[in-house]
């Protein structure tokens, strides 16, 4: 079974791009194996698709999601932690009874808690200017714990009627 045998494919593109409208997130679904289904058009400022399109930097967002998909898989729980350039990232686990279809999140914003992200890091892998990466980042805005709190209610919100539908569409096959 995969995620789109439960959630269609133009469905999870709706979501991911609320995950960016609403609450300026990359939205992300993820397949069981951290690759990724569907990724939100815009990303949540202005560094992250530099880092992206970087190769020497790209490990920064690579090695968060096996990290954190994987703790999100092995603790079927809610993983809110960052990436090594000390962005929010968050995964929400998505389970049918036993069988793991990968995850949803974001990523992007900076905690309330910190003033900047990696900013020497990130330039050392990338080789640009550590200045020039400092005005990449002045795009990336705050997230406090009371709004992930809403962001993630409000994208289980969404993923949690497909979910309890198929649910519901398969018991009642078995009654049959």
């Amino acid at each position: 079974m995969e995620l789109t045998d439960i959630i269609p494919m133009s469905e999870l593109t709706k979501i991911v791009e609320e995950i960016y409208d609403k609450f300026g997130f990359t939205g992300v679904f993820y397949k069981p194996d951290n690759f990724i289904l569907v990724r939100s058009k815009e990303m949540g400022n202005n560094l992250c698709p530099f880092i992206k399109d970087n190769p020497n930097s790209l490990m920064i967002c690579s090695v968060a999601q096996q990290i954190l998909g994987k703790d999100s898989f092995d603790s079927k729980e809610i993983i809110i932690d960052e990436c090594d350039a000390e962005m929010v990232k968050f995964v929400i686990p998505i389970f049918v009874g036993e069988e793991f279809l990968g995850t949803v999140g974001g990523c992007g914003r900076l905690a309330d808690d910190k003033d900047s992200v990696e900013t020497f890091y990130i330039s050392k892998l990338t080789g640009k200017d550590e200045g020039e990466i400092k005005e990449l980042a002045k795009s990336i805005t705050k997230v406090s714990k009371d709004e992930m709190k809403e962001i993630i209610s409000y994208i289980q919100g969404r993923v949690n009627p497909y979910i309890n539908k198929y649910i519901e569409t398969a018991k009642s096959m078995k009654k049959n």
